[in-house]
This record gives C-alpha cells, sequence and structure tokens, in this order.
C-alpha cells in the first residue's frame, strides 16, 4: 500500500498553486517510479550509469525508466540505437551532451526534457564507435561518438588510375574540454585492423556552437564535426590501435646526468631535455623518488643524499605522464667513481649562420673537476661547411657556414677520459 500526500481542508496553504502541485507530483513520481515494467535498479545486471561530473568518464549507477523513441515524422519505432531515459524528478537534472553507460554501451543526450516540466528525461543516442587521436603533448585521447551510418555526399577520388567512392560522414560526440580542441583537417581512423578506414574533418566541419546555455560558450552540449573521406596512412598511422597520425607528435625525455653514486650529505641539481620528433622542445619536468628516505628530489630537479641505500629519481613531461626518464642513486660510504664529461649549453644544432660557443668540463661523481681538454675533429663534414675554433682548454666555438646532411663530431679528451658529441649542421629555415 502507498500512502499519498494531501491537504486538509483547514490546512494553511504556504505554496502557490504550481509549486505545490509541482511537489506533490515530485513525490508520486518517486513512490510509483518502480511500479513500470521498463524500471532498472542499481541492482540490476543491466543497470543504467550517468556520468558523475561532466567529462569526467566515470559513472555511478542510477535509477531510471527506459523506454523507446517513437520518431516524430513517421511516427515508427527508431530501434535499439535511440533511447528514452527517464529518471527521478529529484535526480541529478539531464543536459544535452550528458553522457551514461548501458548494455556495454555509451550513449549520449541529444534532447531533454527538463525545462519546466514534471519530468526529467532525455533522448540519447548510442555511441556505436570512438574518436581516438594523439594531442600535442603526445597524450592518446578517447572519446565515445556517434557515427552516422549514411553518406551525406558522395565524392569520388581519383588515386593514380584507380577511382574509389566515398564521400562525407556526420559525427557526433561529448563538447567538452578535450574534444573543444580538435581542430579541421585532424584525420581519424575507423572500422577493424583489418579493414581501417580514414576520414579528415572538413576545415569548416567543426561545430561547436550548439550552446546549451545562450550566453556560455562552455555550457556542456554536443559536438558535431563534418568529415570527409582521406586515407590510410601506414608510416604515421598506429593501425592496430586505431589512431590516426599517432606517430606526428612523439616526445622523449632525458636526464642529462648518468647514474649517481654518492655518500651521505651529497647534493646536486638534475637536468632534463625535451624532444619533440627528435628535436629539441619546451617543457617542464616533474620529479619524483622512489625512496625519499635514502634520497629526496625537489621540484627543481635538486638531489640531496640522506642515508645508505638506493633511489630511483624519475623526471616526467608534466603535460604527458607517460613520457619518462629515470637514473638510479646509490648512497655509500664508499661511492664508486664514475666520470663524466658535458658541454654547456648541452644545445646539439646550431642553424646555418650561426655561432655557438661550449665550454667542457669533468664530473667525478657529479662533482666539477678541475681539467682541461683538448679537441678533435670526426666525421665527414666538408670544411667549408664549419669553422672550428678552440678557444681555451675548456672552450671552444663552431660556426655554421652552410647546412650539411652530415653530423660534426667533436671528440673532448682530458686524460684517460674522452667524450664525443654530434652536432646538426642545420639550415636557416
Amino acid at each position: 500500500m502507498v500512502d499519498y500526500p494531501f491537504y486538509t481542508a483547514s490546512a494553511t496553504t504556504r505554496k502557490a498553486p504550481k509549486t505545490a502541485y509541482s511537489d506533490d507530483f515530485s513525490q508520486m513520481s518517486d513512490l510509483l517510479f518502480i511500479n513500470a515494467p521498463n524500471y532498472f535498479p542499481t541492482t540490476d545486471p543491466h543497470k543504467l550509469e550517468q556520468e558523475t561530473t561532466f567529462a569526467s568518464n566515470t559513472y555511478s549507477a542510477v535509477e531510471a525508466r527506459i523506454d523507446s523513441v517513437v520518431d516524430p515524422k513517421t511516427g515508427k519505432f527508431i530501434g535499439d540505437d535511440y533511447k528514452n531515459f527517464i529518471l527521478l524528478p529529484s535526480a541529478d537534472k539531464v543536459f544535452i551532451g550528458k553522457k551514461f553507460k548501458w548494455y556495454d554501451n555509451y550513449w549520449i543526450a541529444t534532447n531533454t526534457n527538463t525545462y519546466e516540466s514534471l519530468t526529467n528525461a532525455c533522448v540519447s543516442r548510442r555511441c556505436n564507435t570512438v574518436l581516438k587521436w594523439v594531442d600535442e603533448y603526445g597524450n592518446i585521447k578517447t572519446e565515445p561518438c556517434v557515427v552516422g551510418y549514411d553518406l551525406t555526399k558522395t565524392i569520388d577520388y581519383n588515386a593514380s588510375t584507380t577511382m574509389l567512392a566515398s564521400g562525407e560522414i556526420v559525427v557526433y560526440c561529448q563538447r567538452n574540454p578535450s574534444t573543444n580542441k580538435i581542430k579541421g583537417n585532424r584525420r581519424f581512423l575507423f572500422g577493424t585492423p583489418e579493414n581501417m578506414v580514414a576520414y579528415k574533418i572538413c576545415a569548416g566541419g567543426v561545430k561547436n556552437y550548439n550552446n546549451a546555455q545562450t550566453l556560455d560558450p562552455n555550457s556542456p552540449s554536443i559536438l558535431e564535426f563534418k568529415m570527409e573521406s582521406n586515407f590510410v596512412n601506414t608510416e604515421t598511422d598506429d593501425i592496430a590501435n586505431g589512431i590516426a597520425d599517432a606517430y606526428a607528435n612523439a616526445y622523449t625525455i632525458s636526464i642529462d646526468q648518468s647514474n649517481i653514486s654518492q655518500n651521505i650529505g651529497f647534493t646536486s641539481t638534475l637536468t632534463t631535455k625535451i624532444y619533440e620528433n627528435g628535436i629539441l622542445a619546451e617543457g617542464t619536468t616533474l620529479w619524483d623518488t622512489s625512496d625519499p628516505l635514502v634520497c629526496t628530489v625537489t621540484s627543481g630537479g635538486v638531489i640531496n643524499c640522506l642515508a645508505i641505500g638506493s633511489a630511483v629519481i624519475t623526471a616526467t613531461l608534466s603535460t604527458n605522464p607517460t613520457v619518462t626518464s629515470s637514473i638510479t642513486v646509490g648512497v655509500t660510504s664508499t661511492p664508486v667513481a664514475e666520470y663524466s664529461i658535458r658541454i654547456n649549453p648541452n644545445v646539439l644544432e646550431i642553424l646555418e649562420g650561426a655561432t655557438e660557443t661550449f665550454t667542457c668540463n669533468l664530473y667525478l661523481n657529479e662533482v666539477l673537476q678541475a681539467d682541461t681538454f683538448t679537441f678533435s675533429i670526426l666525421g665527414i663534414v666538408p670544411l667549408y661547411a664549419y669553422t672550428f675554433t678552440a678557444i681555451s682548454g675548456n672552450s671552444f666555438s663552431i660556426r655554421n657556414n652552410k647546412m650539411s646532411l652530415n653530423t660534426l663530431t667533436i671528440r673532448c679528451v682530458s686524460g684517460s677520459h674522452s667524450q664525443d658529441f654530434a652536432f646538426e649542421l642545420k639550415g636557416v629555415f
């Protein structure tokens, strides 16, 4: 037996009729919500899950009624690619662009019924594939999306003597901070690894102006892409994982210092280099230690040896946590003698017409030594392409007179220790 709220004739009216009716309806809806064959409780094996926070991609179960959707034009049921998710009136309000999980699929709300309505419902469309791309920092991004089944426009592509029938498609996904960075001309792969197809966003094919709130361009909503057929590139595309241009932005990071063996109380500053596709690039390094009781490291790369043992010091590219480099710091009572030769600045590319001056130093267990060097030139770079000048026992300069495809190698020797440094003589552009 379900009790219904009611008002006695003598009760003082404290609410407007609209508010009272809305509150009563919500209470009755909450009480009777489960009395339906299309009700899915949070304990159901096929429970509905909603995104807990917008764009978080984390989900929690929610009570819901789930109905089929009727095409308003034909009056016919559309099918399993569209569903009407009806939530409790007291539940979090749905909005366009909200994501759900149901029956091992992702769904995205494309139309809602919440404004000044006694219901809390949305028509959602099943995401039939996934957008995969690599952002400007080399991070792999994924986003469930809807790819229209029909070509919006047919096009014939000529490749040599072969003609391929292709066309344009429309793709929908949630408009969030990640997908908002997708620009025109970006390529995507769809399909299975055995039969991948490529599409590219048309130059003006990004429709990101469907605001859920008129004056708020950052309000949650749907992002629409118009894509045209493209070609799979086996040299730059990751076919196995379905990521176009996966190797276009490859980042690496390296710690300038090698493994360190030192005693308690030793301190030094570690430095790194960041490369994008093999070219020196800008970036911020995050530092971490595997054992702060043995060796600590600051945000600026300063290590401090505290106790006998070993610790792994890891440098991570701040914009991509998968790009790392590590060295081992061993703290002993009798450190192993480890020598290293370094040049400053540690720049191995010289532009045509430019002159760079370098200082060379020898380090013992990261401690600067007062050694001097002799320099010799290796490699097959033509003499007219560069000018080498030994300035002192620790310094030399190189002028790039003309770009060369071969590397200029300078050997720095101090006693029994030597190190080769290879310099690229680059063009102006």
